[in-house]
């Protein structure tokens, strides 16, 4: 069952037609190309000024990120395999890292 007929799959699942993924893929992309456009403008539009604690964050920046990078992976890596959803995962690597 290829071409345009949809096949029944196991549990339900139907397969959609080449157009429909052709269509999705198509707006999927336009999405994407807008979004990397259209945030940096955002973001030059409304942040015009500056600010103290975002010029000392940005000096530093590059520090704090090799201080937390080694946390962050080893932490990532070793919940890998708990038994926690990724939002407990997340809490527990977000805390990690803050700490």
């Amino acid at each position: 069952m290829v071409g345009t007929q949809a096949a029944r799959l196991r549990y339900g699942l139907t397969l959609v037609s080449w157009a429909w993924l052709g269509a999705y893929g198509l707006t999927l992309t336009v999405f994407c190309a807008t979004a990397c456009i259209a945030m940096p403008a955002v973001f030059l539009r409304f942040a015009g000024r500056r600010s103290r604690l975002l010029d000392s964050l940005a000096a530093s920046s590059f520090v704090i990120y090799l201080l937390h990078y080694p946390v962050v992976t080893w932490v990532q890596f070793g919940l890998l395999h708990a038994p926690v959803g990724a939002v407990g995962k997340a809490g527990v690597t977000f805390t990690a890292a803050c700490c």
